[in-house]
């Protein structure tokens, strides 16, 4: 899982690796700020991947990058597996809703009628422009995620929603 923020990150390239170098300093505010760049300060930082146990062994390890829906989509992808007892592959290619500010709540396309009919009657608004707020690839996260299978094999899937591949070992 990789995120280079504000699309292709700080804009250099490392020419040996082929990997753009990551743009995080964007999230610092003016110098003087409390957020403001200083000696030993990081910016804020959203990559939070997770880990999930299972009879007190690795599980499950998951990741959503884009911005708000990154715990939002964990926890869709998370509920899907351990509770719908969904199959990897789908729980991370279903589609996924995005609380926003306000009582507004943003529903990925392809999302079932009855269910996103159910979200609106808890009172929960569409986004002015229909998208939401992150208006891209973005709104609705990318993610990648392995998981122990009963076997013992690992299985890895990543999101058709953004750049990546998982590849069998």
């Amino acid at each position: 899982m990789s995120s280079i923020f504000k699309r292709f990150g700080a804009g250099f390239v490392v020419p040996e690796g082929g990997f753009v170098l990551q743009n995080r300093g964007f999230g610092f505010s003016e110098p003087g700020h409390c957020n403001g760049p200083a000696p030993a300060k990081r910016p804020y930082h959203t990559v939070v991947p997770g880990a999930a146990t299972k009879n007190g062994r690795f599980y499950m390890g998951l990741g959503v990058v884009g911005g708000l829906m990154q715990p939002q989509g964990q926890v869709q992808i998370l509920n899907r597996v351990l509770r719908l007892h969904q199959p990897l592959d789908e729980a991370v290619f279903a589609p996924r809703w995005r609380i926003e500010a306000g009582h507004t709540l943003a529903i990925e396309k392809g999302t079932e009628a009855d269910l996103a009919t159910a979200y609106r009657k808890n009172g929960y608004d569409a986004p002015a422009e229909g998208v939401g707020d992150l208006a891209g690839r973005s709104d609705f996260g990318g993610a990648q995620a392995v998981m122990r299978t009963d076997a013992g094999k690992l299985w890895a899937v990543s999101d058709s929603r953004k750049d990546g591949v998982a590849k069998a070992g």
